[in-house]
């Protein structure tokens, strides 16, 4: 063989080698269409975290209520106590 024809196989060679590893690349289309899913799996995951963070709000709400009602009679509770032993 010679020099000219073995650089011809190496660069096929390197040709193909390149072309293959290439193809396991995304192209801009496949990049643009990922784009646009990551968008719509965060606006779904605000939305998710959002619902969840008012739904927290609620019941700690209502948890806080809860126990200013229950101070609220424990309250009441000791100022008749006190009124009596006074």
């Amino acid at each position: 063989m010679t020099n000219d024809e073995l650089l011809t196989d190496l660069k096929q060679f390197i040709e193909a080698t390149v072309s293959q590893n290439m193809s396991h690349l995304a192209t801009k289309d496949d990049l643009r269409e990922m784009k646009t899913e990551l968008k719509s799996d965060l606006q779904n995951l605000e939305s998710k975290l959002d619902k969840r963070f008012d739904d927290l709000e609620t019941r700690f709400n209502e948890v806080q209520n809860a126990v200013g009602e229950s101070l609220n009679e424990v309250e009441g509770r000791v100022s008749r106590l006190e009124s009596r032993l006074a």
